[in-house]
């Protein structure tokens, strides 16, 4: 049976079981295992407090390790501000605007590739900390919530981004994976595993996986500067950060915290932060499943197929996203596999499904001219008794006036 380190808080009024980690997982997480789960605690809870044994009054020795069966109490020293673990969910992932924004072409020029695996920025992809589709006032409610100095940035601000390789942002979608900004209120930068000849207080961000899938595909604890030119092979003498482009702090907390949650999270905590993020919304905290409504799985499916039919029809109304959100765009609409493979080539190429239609419909049309054309040389040669033109052997077309292709198609 596999070893389980459990992680609980108290907020004065009762203890609550946080998270359940896998003990041969946190011991990859940080050389101080101890400051790694207050600094969890933290970012989930979004307040400080002090680390306890369950059946022990003193607090706990943050420089000591963890056993498997080990059970620690953080003591939340005010009323817990829980982060929103949804903040990485929508309703469709790889946005198809991205690779042609701005803020994306701003990204490859600033890191030249991913910063954690040094792909080609060709291929990678620009990958937001919050979903998009939560939109801008979700972004700025969280920003002010977490008293973040920045609360007018936009979901596509570039602090709200990564540039990513394809797999690496595929594993993140699933919280298979999630980045480590150091130094935090609680973690130096040498206090991860493999970087222990850091200077204590050198930003950097570290690549940390939960799975182990995940671990075995990607390069777990690669760490970043996050500095220009971060994401090539072969870094640049000359190296800049600048503090419009690297990913915003309090962002990074809550995404780590909610990938923590999905992963570990107990199920009475997700309850009752599904509850503190009704504030975040106009109708109320969403379930997983539903839609902005509160419908059902099954109402939202055939709203998303009522929608994809709209837009095949040339009509395309605002999905129930957009509805809600004011500030959502025509692209912010409920999207599926479907359409996911509808855009691939805009993806791949640049070119959207509206241009190869109207290729397609081009191309339909000077078949159509062509095949009139051929069967108006053909019926000149037959009825002048021309059989080499009948058969089209090569000679340019006679004229074909309106009078013969109207009797063609009689």
């Amino acid at each position: 049976m596999k070893a389980i380190v459990q992680l609980s808080f108290d907020d004065g009024l009762q203890k609550k079981l946080l998270l359940r980690i896998p003990h041969d997982i946190l011991i990859t997480l940080s050389a101080r295992p101890r400051k790694w789960l207050c600094y969890a605690t933290y970012a989930i809870c979004g307040i400080t407090g002090a680390l306890f044994f369950h059946d022990n009054d003193k607090p706990a020795d943050l420089d000591g390790g963890v056993d498997g069966e080990d059970h620690f109490v953080y003591r939340l020293s005010g009323d817990p501000a829980f982060v929103d673990w949804d903040a990485r969910v929508g309703t469709y992932d790889w946005v198809p605007t991205t690779r042609k924004s701005p803020t994306y072409s701003e990204l490859q020029k600033y890191y030249g590739g991913c910063p954690f695996t040094k792909m080609d920025s060709e291929v990678c992809a620009g990958c937001h900390l919050i979903h998009r589709a939560k939109g801008s006032n979700y972004l700025r409610d969280i920003l002010s919530d977490h008293h973040d100095p920045i609360q007018d940035m936009g979901i596509d601000d570039p602090r709200n981004m990564l540039l990513l390789a394809p797999q690496l942002h595929s594993y993140f979608n699933d919280n298979s994976v999630a980045f480590l900004r150091t130094p935090n209120e609680f973690l130096k930068s040498n206090e991860i595993p493999g970087r222990e000849s850091e200077e204590p207080d050198k930003y950097i961000v570290t690549l940390q996986a939960f799975t182990e899938r995940a671990r075995t595909a990607l390069p777990h604890n690669a760490s970043s500067g996050m500095t220009e030119g971060s994401g090539l092979s072969h870094l640049p003498s000359d190296r800049h950060i600048r503090p419009d482009i690297v990913p915003n702090n309090t962002l990074l907390d809550i995404t780590y915290a909610a990938a923590l949650i999905v992963r570990w999270g107990s199920r009475d905590l997700r309850k009752s932060m599904d509850e503190s993020a009704g504030k975040y919304y106009a109708g109320g905290a969403i379930k997983r499943g539903e839609n902005l409504k509160g419908g059902t799985t099954k109402e939202q499916h055939n709203e998303e197929r009522n929608g994809r039919t709209a837009r095949q029809n040339g009509d395309a109304p605002a999905s129930s996203s957009a509805t809600h959100n004011s500030n959502l765009t025509k692209w912010e609409q409920a999207w599926d596999v479907w359409d996911t493979l509808l855009w691939m080539p805009y993806m791949l190429t640049g070119i959207s499904p509206e241009e190869i239609k109207a290729e397609h419909e081009e191309s339909m049309k000077k078949r159509e001219q062509e095949e009139v054309e051929r069967i108006g040389w053909w019926w000149k040669g037959v009825s002048e008794g021309r059989p080499e033109d009948a058969v089209g052997c090569g000679k340019e077309a006679p004229d074909f006036d309106a009078e013969d292709e109207k009797s063609v198609r009689l």
